[in-house]
């Protein structure tokens, strides 16, 4: 299944909320970062 984000209003609000997510969160934890960054690469959701 492909999704898509309806507009440029509602895609803002997505990356505001990942970007944030990752300022808190990820940012200076390395290995978290790397296993998300592999993850995506490799199209593991789990």
């Amino acid at each position: 299944m492909k999704l898509a984000i309806p507009n440029l209003e509602i895609r803002d609000i997505y990356v505001t909320q990942i970007m944030e997510f990752f300022k808190e969160n990820v940012r200076e934890d390395g290995d978290t970062l790397n296993r998300f960054c592999n993850a995506l690469e490799n199209e593991d959701g789990d």
